[in-house]
């Protein structure tokens, strides 16, 4: 027997746990979607003719479809807002918004908004009839590879159309800039009070009953980056630290961008009298290449270059 949409959601107070990933050309594909109510787990297995086609031309554009009920039309059944992103063959993926009604007997295409090409969708939600998308589109001077202003979107159905209602463009994040990361708060063993607080990349401290000093500097390899996926850039730096001997310790300084604010995140210890030659961040990744110890170096003069990547 066929099984109608309503099936899968007249009736039942649904929670969206899964949606699925369409590859490209395969005709046969379908999109599951899984359900709960209080009885457990149901299934509707709704195939392209029902949905997918009646919203993209093609079968073989579709390469990705996000899905989540909820009213549309104010009858009191569940509807479903869809999300495709579409492939059509160019460099571009094309982002639209569709509405599908449960009208009995098959889901109904009511309408459909274009959201852009080759955004970022951060969640798609259905409440009291309104249909709220959240994704990263293109700031006016973002290249078309990388998004990054935050919208928020309101659509209702009005009729035949998703209406927009509303569209919040959050404020752009605050750079963090090389002289706050110079000037920063650092965590570290070898001031009195376990911090430093940094003039222009360096922090001296007086030792007790010694002429000798605590001393920690910034090297000059400051790198931005995401680290904390947050999608602003963050900071990764060398530090290094003398308590008074011999040796000159560096570290690994991870700091979070908080509104344009450095904020000290982490620390891993590199060595003592190590050599930095490169520091680069990468998809959250910070890799540090450098010349360390090697068996029978002495302390002055490694010769080991190694590459060691951090997250």
């Amino acid at each position: 027997m066929k099984r109608r949409v309503s099936a899968g959601f007249g009736g039942l107070a649904v929670v969206l746990l899964a949606a699925a990933l369409l590859l490209s050309g395969c005709a046969t594909s379908t999109v599951t979607v899984e359900l709960t109510d209080s009885t457990g787990v149901q299934k509707a297995t709704l195939t392209f003719d029902e949905v997918g086609d009646i919203v993209r031309e093609s079968v073989a554009d579709v390469v990705k479809i996000i899905i989540t009920a909820g009213d549309l039309n104010g009858d009191g059944v569940e509807d479903v807002a869809v999300v495709l992103a579409a492939d059509p063959g160019g460099s571009g993926t094309f982002y639209s918004l569709a509405a599908i009604i449960d009208e009995g007997e098959a889901p109904t295409l009511a309408a459909t908004a274009t959201l852009g090409d080759r955004v970022q969708l951060e969640s798609l939600a259905v409440a009291e009839g309104v249909i709220t998308v959240r994704m990263v589109a293109h700031g006016p001077q973002d290249p078309l590879c990388c998004p990054t202003q935050k919208v928020t979107r309101r659509y209702q159905l009005v009729g035949n159309e998703l209406a927009l209602l509303e569209e919040t463009v959050a404020a752009p994040a605050a750079e963090l800039t090389a002289d706050a990361v110079r000037n920063a708060t650092y965590q570290s063993e070898f001031p009195k009070d376990g911090q430093a607080q940094l003039v222009d990349g360096a922090y001296e401290e007086s030792i007790p009953d010694s002429t000798a000093k605590i001393a920690l500097r910034l090297s000059d390899r400051i790198v931005f980056g995401d680290l904390d996926g947050d999608g602003t850039n963050d900071a990764a730096v060398a530090l290094a630290a003398s308590g008074g001997g011999s040796g000159t310790f560096y570290s690994l300084e991870a700091v979070i961008n908080e509104d344009g604010a450095p904020a000290h995140a982490a620390s891993a210890l590199l060595g003592d009298r190590i050599r930095l030659e490169a520091l680069t961040i990468a998809e959250g990744v910070i890799t540090v290449q450098m010349v360390i110890h090697g068996e029978g170096d002495g302390m002055c003069c490694p010769t080991l270059r190694v590459a060691q990547r951090y997250q």
